[in-house]
């Protein structure tokens, strides 16, 4: 049986755990996933992965960390050819072009209303 292809797109703790169902989904291939930049934190404002970024490496995936937009990765997921996208608080606009590339759709996780 074909594995379904998802690429995940997110940065918030919220979405661990569903990164983490996909990663234990033995029916679901990651072939990345995209997250934000490591960003200054705590006292001595050190240069930090976020939660996504750590449960992936500790999983042996390949991160993505657009610098501007995600659109620059758009080759990338196109040679990848996803099934779907998986977006959860990622923080950023999803240009059309890149929500118009996976095979079947793009999903957002949204936990609350969305910007107008």
């Amino acid at each position: 049986m074909r594995k379904i292809k998802v690429i995940f797109i997110g940065t918030g703790s919220l979405g661990c755990p569903i990164l983490h169902s996909l990663i234990n989904d033995g029916r679901v291939e990651l072939p990345f996933i995209i997250t934000g930049q490591d960003k200054p934190q705590g006292r001595k404002m050190q240069m930090q992965a976020n939660e996504i970024k750590k449960l992936a490496l500790l999983n042996n995936l390949i991160v993505h960390q657009p610098v501007k937009s995600i659109s620059e990765l758009n080759n990338k997921i196109v040679q990848a050819s996803p099934d779907f996208l998986l977006l959860t608080a990622f923080g950023q606009l999803i240009p059309s072009s890149t929500l118009a590339l996976p095979k079947i759709a793009p999903v957002n996780i949204h936990w609350s209303l969305l910007p107008k």
